[in-house]
């Protein structure tokens, strides 16, 4: 039976100090990060530079904790630093927020005639998530899931990084897919192949 909802998520804290005072909140090579991810119990924490965000991912339990302590660090450098609230409207920070998207996988399987979709699945996934946590890095997106009761995959994120995820998948997909099929020429033996 599979849980209907992700057993770990993302949240953001948004940053409202500049970005040269992120190094202080982050620490030395990510000691602040990496004791609260510790604390906290989350699985990772990191500043997105781009969406002036600090994004968290971990058991959905443990988000809150995590989101409260690194509000908290933000805090400490603004005292420290002396940062008020100004009414300069140039300084003003923006937070778009997240669009999402389902990539249906029973359509891309059907189009593209594999028989076998649940080890695509799995190979599209990677071991312990390689690959989704890849492609979310590279694309810029905040989480990718794979819902199986639904058979999509769920994709958080600015729409423009929505896009290149897409993208990224499908072309992670037809890799798989070539792969897998010249492995079986190859080695028709082989059960962990898929066959289209």
């Amino acid at each position: 039976m599979y849980n209907q909802y992700p057993s770990t998520f993302y949240v953001h804290v948004k940053v409202d100090i500049p970005n040269e005072l992120m190094k202080h909140v982050i620490g030395t090579k990510g000691k602040w990060f990496k004791y609260t991810a510790n604390k906290c119990a989350v699985s990772n924490i990191w500043y997105n530079q781009k969406r002036n965000l600090v994004e968290i991912w971990g058991p959905i339990e443990n988000l809150m904790t995590a989101f409260y302590a690194i509000q908290n660090r933000i805090k400490i450098i603004k005292d420290r630093f002396d940062i008020i609230k100004s009414e300069d409207t140039t300084n003003v920070f923006t937070w778009p927020t997240d669009d999402y998207f389902e990539l249906s996988l029973t359509e891309l399987v059907e189009r593209n005639g594999c028989t076998n979709s649940d080890l695509i699945v799995k190979q599209l996934i990677g071991i312990t998530g390689h690959n989704f946590k890849k492609i979310t890095r590279d694309s810029g997106v905040s989480f990718i899931w794979y819902h199986h009761q639904n058979d999509v995959i769920q994709i958080w994120g600015l729409s423009e990084d929505i896009k290149i995820a897409v993208e990224m998948l499908f072309s992670k997909y037809l890799d798989l897919i070539s792969k897998n099929n010249s492995n079986t020429i190859t080695n028709n033996s082989s059960s962990a192949n898929i066959v289209c």
